[in-house]
């Protein structure tokens, strides 16, 4: 089980703005993990291709990190999320996605929605 992806959120361009729409997938994800002790949380965060290819505002000096900056903000804001949820911080691990994984190449905002995510995923319980 660990390792497998039990559901990813999305977020609005350029922000660590959860989408409406994914809000409630929080309180089903941090009570998914509070009947399966044995399991602890990892988020990975990842861009669209645009914030990636950091085409807006950004030189390419500063690519690097605002982007790592960007995905990371964004899987911190899912793990609060889920502590004000229930789950307990200690059972919480931000991980490193591939920045440059996406799950759809279109050049369309839908597709580009797609991959503005954090992944959340079973991490095996971490030793305590």
């Amino acid at each position: 089980m660990p390792g497998t992806t039990l559901d990813s959120v999305h977020f609005k361009f350029q922000t660590a703005q959860l989408l409406s729409e994914c809000q409630g997938k929080i309180a089903l994800i941090a009570a998914w993990a509070q009947r399966n002790p044995s399991a602890d949380i990892e988020l990975q965060g990842y861009l669209d291709q645009r914030e990636a290819l950091n085409k807006y505002s950004w030189d390419g000096s500063a690519y690097s990190l605002r982007s790592n900056a960007l995905s990371d903000l964004r899987a911190r804001l899912v793990g609060n999320a889920l502590v004000v949820a229930g789950l307990e911080k200690s059972r919480i691990r931000l991980g490193n996605g591939d920045r440059g994984r996406f799950l759809c190449s279109e050049g369309s905002e839908s597709c580009w929605q797609q991959n503005r995510r954090v992944e959340i995923l079973v991490a095996a319980r971490a030793a305590r």
